[in-house]
């Protein structure tokens, strides 16, 4: 269905030249003329021949499309125009200059705007007008003071959008977040710096809005400032909570238009580590001395942590504040639940929704995801900035209060420390059995066959962990139980591993017997244990275990219905 051939550059210049006499009674087949044409136009070939003459007659179209009867036809010379926009830039400026707008006056525009920063329609006008896409960008996305009078009696407190100085209108439209929507990732693609400048630009305006409460009744969680410490900068200080951390994985409950910007930067930060690490250092540090808040500053963590020997000076800034590291070690827990899995529970016919997804998903399976700013302190330490981790490290010691007046947080926090500090640790050749170092910076960090060995910890640290030993089994042995159930309801388990569902049965019924309450995240495992069994196993039963099955799967099912881990298939449980 890609056009080629010599005539339809020549059939699109007769027809503009002659498309005043022949809108009226053919507006529909000029239309089908453009927009199968249109099919040919690609990165590789912006301006096939006839473009100018498309153009022309795409914005010819406009006035005879503008209304609700004929809103697909609309929609149609709209993604002709966004393929090209130098077929005539005054007129393409002007539609962009009033999609800024947040009327719905003026629907071509409207609908234009909308297509460009939710669509995937806007690379050739990033390539082209990319001042004007950044500008048109914030204004339609950005809520200004003066909008607070005219939509903060109306605001529902269901529409996220508004804590955040985001149009609320873009809450029904921008979901699933994905780094392919809108023009963050072709600016980014084309002209960086523009990119960086309007990710960096919208992500501050939201986080002042939020953390300075100018949304009327805003009741969600406050948001406190930290300073992380830049090297070659200084201090930066940085709105910071949780909700902010984990907006680029879609863990938080936070816009999808936001959260789209961000996985754009995250994606790019990663082709920037991955194919020009001689400038990725000075990009890293570029995003964090531009942002005024952690949202950003988790994006860059996540480039570090994905590839700790190219971070350099960034990685330091990371680590630099006892919230961030924390912050992170949760960002790391919540993600063992993939956040693509929500969406996967429903499936749409919208084939670009399903793209979108699927990069989600794509971008859930990530290897880092499993690491922390603790696994990159540790890394950087075999590189030639192990001297300022440990300056870090023996700073935060410092600011301790004495053993004596430390609080169960200063202990963990303690904890924290000794894991991330490779001095603590000796590493052993598993031929020679000669200890050495961790930190030892003549190591090559390529060695094969080391086991690392980690020094005791402090008299009162071990107490404090002694203590919590018998609830922590406890919770380990439940979450052992949820592991293998999962694994068998979606046919992962090895047939060993199968072969084990009696002793998982028993386990679940004495589980299910115990006062002794479980944390929420790990109570799946009884309930979903049963449902295996009744599944794949209903035969074997005994008489009594099948009359406790049904029992507890009744229940499950009229009184206990938590979180299900894998929502698309999973039965429910408790």
């Amino acid at each position: 269905y890609v056009p080629e051939g010599t005539a339809w550059g020549a059939a699109l210049e007769v027809v503009s030249e002659n498309v005043d006499s022949l809108i009226a009674s053919h507006k529909y087949l000029l239309l089908g003329l453009i927009y199968d044409w249109s099919r040919g136009v690609a990165v590789w070939n912006p301006e096939p021949a006839g473009s100018i003459a498309a153009g022309r007659i795409g914005f010819a179209l406009l006035p005879f499309f503008n209304d609700y009867q004929n809103e697909d036809q609309l929609k149609r010379v709209l993604e002709v125009i966004a393929k090209v926009p130098n077929s005539n830039p005054e007129a393409f400026l002007d539609l962009l200059s009033r999609a800024s707008d947040h009327s719905r006056d003026d629907r071509a525009a409207y609908e234009f705007g909308k297509m460009m920063v939710l669509g995937c329609e806007s690379t050739f006008a990033c390539r082209s007008f990319p001042d004007a896409i950044v500008k048109m960008t914030l204004q339609r996305i950005c809520l200004s003071d003066e909008d607070i009078p005219r939509h903060g009696s109306f605001g529902s407190r269901m529409e996220i959008g508004c804590h955040f100085g985001v149009d609320a209108a873009w809450e029904f439209d921008s979901s699933p977040a994905s780094s392919l929507r809108g023009p963050f990732g072709p600016l980014l693609a084309s002209n960086p710096n523009k990119g960086v400048e309007l990710i960096t630009s919208l992500i501050n305006h939201a986080c002042d809005w939020y953390g300075e409460k100018k949304w009327p009744d805003d009741q969600l969680e406050s948001a406190w400032r930290i300073d992380i410490v830049v090297p070659g900068t200084g201090k930066i200080t940085q709105w910071a909570n949780m909700r902010l951390w984990q907006m680029h994985r879609g863990t938080s409950v936070a816009p999808d238009v936001l959260q789209s910007a961000l996985m754009a930067l995250e994606s790019w930060l990663h082709g920037v580590c991955e194919n020009h690490s001689d400038v990725a250092e000075n990009w890293l540090i570029h995003v964090l001395k531009s942002s005024n808040n952690v949202a950003l500053t988790s994006v860059v963590a996540s480039a570090c942590i994905a590839y700790p020997f190219i971070a350099g000076k960034a990685g330091l800034a990371l680590i630099s504040h006892k919230d961030a590291v924390e912050m992170d070690r949760s960002r790391m827990v919540s993600d063992q639940n993939s956040p693509s899995a929500i969406f996967n529970m429903f499936p749409t016919p919208d084939a670009m929704k399903e793209v979108f997804q699927s990069e989600r998903t794509t971008s859930d399976k990530l290897p880092h995801r499993k690491h922390d700013l603790e696994h990159l302190a540790r890394t950087l330490q075999q590189t030639p900035l192990r001297e300022d981790v440990w300056s870090i490290l023996d700073g935060y010691r410092v600011a301790l209060p004495d053993i004596s007046e430390q609080t169960e947080e200063d202990r963990l926090w303690r904890l924290a420390l000794h894991r991330m500090d490779l001095r603590h640790y000796t590493r052993v050749d598993s031929d020679t059995d000669v200890p050495i170092c961790a930190a030892d910076p003549e190591l090559d960090e390529a060695d094969a066959n080391i086991i690392f060995s980690a020094a005791p910890v402090d008299p009162d640290i071990q107490e404090m962990l002694d203590e919590s030993e018998p609830e922590q089994s406890r919770v380990n042995e439940a979450l052992s139980l949820s592991n293998w159930a999962i694994r068998c309801w979606e046919g992962k388990a090895e047939e060993d591993d199968v072969q084990l569902w009696k002793d998982m049965l028993n386990a679940a019924q004495n589980s299910i017997k115990s006062s002794e309450p479980l944390p929420v995240f790990a109570t799946d495992g009884p309930g979903v244990i049963v449902a295996v069994c009744v599944r794949d196993h209903w035969n074997e039963l005994d008489p009594e275990d099948k009359v406790w099955c049904v029992e507890r799967l009744s229940l499950i099912h009229i009184s206990e219905p938590t979180r299900q881990t894998n929502p698309k298939s999973m039965p429910s449980s408790g």
